[in-house]
């Protein structure tokens, strides 16, 4: 007579629908926090059947966006907030970084809930802000870029300050990018 092989079954939550059983080895892709929890491996033969001691399964999560930051345009001496809301398994930690600069000394802060914000606008803060969330698990950055208007006397909007300015003899033309119009300024 023959050596009757043992089958091992998988004890899980319902819904638990993408794992296999290979040489007695629970494998599962593609895992989620519902995952999470205790495992029993029941084996059975023809002579009865035996359970494993519980194995807890603990699922990790890398940090996700709840809220990115996104895209502002605002005018000089205005206060801007960027909001960041990460989460992820352990907690995330975030942190703000401006590219090709840095946060501005004075007028920026970091809020409770991961806003940033600064007062006083200028437009040395023109530029592109990151929000960094890592755990151990991994990392993921979201980002939204600042653009700063000026406004002028006697205007109602306002006109970047970031502009190309040409000289022609005695008119300068101010050439903003954000807006339909050209302004043009004779000197007296």
């Amino acid at each position: 007579m023959g050596k009757e092989a043992n089958v091992c079954s998988l004890v899980a939550a319902p819904g638990s629908c993408h794992s296999e059983i290979r040489g007695g080895k629970l494998m599962m892709s593609n895992t989620r926090k519902s995952d999470a929890g205790m495992y029993i491996c029941v084996a059975t033969n023809m002579v009865g059947e035996r359970d494993s001691e519980p194995a807890e399964l603990v699922v990790f999560e890398r940090p996700t966006f709840i809220k990115r930051p996104i895209n502002q345009v605002v005018l000089a001496e205005d206060t801007v907030n960027f909001h960041c809301e990460v989460q992820g398994d352990p907690v995330p930690t975030s942190r703000w970084r401006k590219e090709e600069g840095e946060l501005p000394r004075g007028r920026s802060e970091i809020q409770n809930d991961n806003t940033l914000r600064i007062i006083r606008v200028s437009a040395e803060d023109e530029g592109t802000y990151t929000c960094v969330a890592e755990n151990s698990v991994g990392k993921s950055e979201a980002s939204g870029s600042l653009s700063v208007h000026v406004k002028l006397e006697g205007q109602q909007g306002g006109i970047r300050l970031s502009q190309t300015l040409e000289q022609y003899q005695d008119r300068v033309i101010i050439n903003p990018f954000a807006i339909q119009a050209v302004l043009v300024f004779c000197k007296e």
